[in-house]
């Protein structure tokens, strides 16, 4: 079941040598089911690498390859310390400026799922 927030929220979160913000699309909120062991989240990042090599290179690619999206999508996530693997990756591009819409899944904290790193992340019940 996919979590969504009424309103926006902006996350500007500083980061050395890449300008990366986040926000959470407004969409209908449909509630969270304590139950589910994930939720899934859409997030819209503007990746700009005006100072940042390793993100130019992972802009550029992206430009070129739309399989090389996800990399970049990837280090977006990472470099937001959001611990989770991009399921979709769609990116715009403004000049330099790539706009990227990810779509991802994470561990509900509300759920009564226990999350076993030793498991490679298989939910099991608590």
């Amino acid at each position: 079941m996919n979590l969504r927030l009424l309103g926006a929220l902006a996350l500007a979160l500083p980061l050395a040598a890449c300008s990366v913000v986040g926000a959470i699309i407004p969409g209908g909120d449909d509630g969270t089911n304590p139950g589910d062991c994930t939720i899934t989240k859409d997030q819209t990042f503007t990746a700009d690498p005006s100072h940042d090599e390793a993100l130019r290179l992972h802009v550029e690619s992206c430009r070129m390859d739309v399989d090389a999206c996800m990399s970049l999508c990837t280090l977006v996530l990472t470099r937001q310390n959001i611990d989770a693997s991009a399921q979709t990756c769609k990116a715009r591009f403004d000049g330099d400026v790539a706009t990227l819409q990810i779509q991802y899944s994470m561990p509900n904290p509300d759920s009564p799922c226990a999350f076993e790193g030793d498991a490679g992340g298989v939910p099991a019940p608590r």
